[in-house]
């Protein structure tokens, strides 16, 4: 079959990918990927839309060997699956361990995320919690948790101090046009109780 360019490959294939596909065990990662392929929001919060969502993967789910966030790394590494959603960090580090396989972004677009350090308002300590902070922003320390953990970084001044091979890894910086297609994950308080209600209707039974 064609490389995979967009989350319309799953339902394309679904007889020849049966059992062997995973998506993750996330409500709003599993219904946005698929609100993002019919062409609405990631954050949808019109009821229509997220109801069309739910009977598109209803038509999926035979196929489906499991909703998983985690198992999926042994199992793809073993050749028992052939396609996992996943977070671009846990896919560079499965390519680490098999060249053989492929990060793909959807084309439609998919989820940015971001990890960030917060400070409690309780804090014991709110000198060495800045002082914790600035030593993470410092470029080099920013540079090795980039290159140890497989997470991009925003830091421009760390960026510089990458490998070329690792500033054109597009799992980690992939180009502005596709993250410009992506979104992030919104509140959608309003309609939390359908999705949740059409996620347990999904992965029940």
């Amino acid at each position: 079959s064609k490389v995979p360019e967009d989350w319309s490959y799953l339902w394309e294939y679904k007889d020849k990918l049966s059992r062997r596909m995973t998506l993750l065990n996330d409500v709003r990662e599993v219904m946005g990927a698929t609100l993002k392929m019919l062409g609405y929001s990631y954050n949808s919060t019109n009821p229509q839309e997220i109801k069309k969502a739910y009977e598109t993967l209803v038509e999926l789910k035979p196929s489906i060997a499991s909703f998983s966030s985690d198992a999926w790394r042994s199992l793809i590494l073993s050749g028992d699956l052939w396609i996992a959603m996943c977070y671009s960090s846990d896919a560079a580090e499965i390519m680490a361990e098999n060249p053989d396989l492929q990060y793909v972004l959807p084309k439609s677009g998919s989820s940015l995320w971001t990890d960030t350090l917060a400070i409690p308002k309780t804090a014991p300590n709110l000198e060495g919690a800045y002082a914790w902070i600035n030593f993470m922003l410092e470029a080099d320390v920013a540079a090795q948790m980039c290159e140890r953990l497989s997470f991009a970084t925003p830091n421009q001044k760390a960026f510089k101090l990458l490998s070329r091979d690792i500033q054109e890894d597009p799992s980690l910086f992939p180009e502005e046009s596709a993250l410009e297609r992506c979104e992030g994950l919104a509140p959608v308080d309003e309609v939390s109780e359908l999705y949740d209600r059409y996620w347990t209707q999904l992965t029940s039974g």
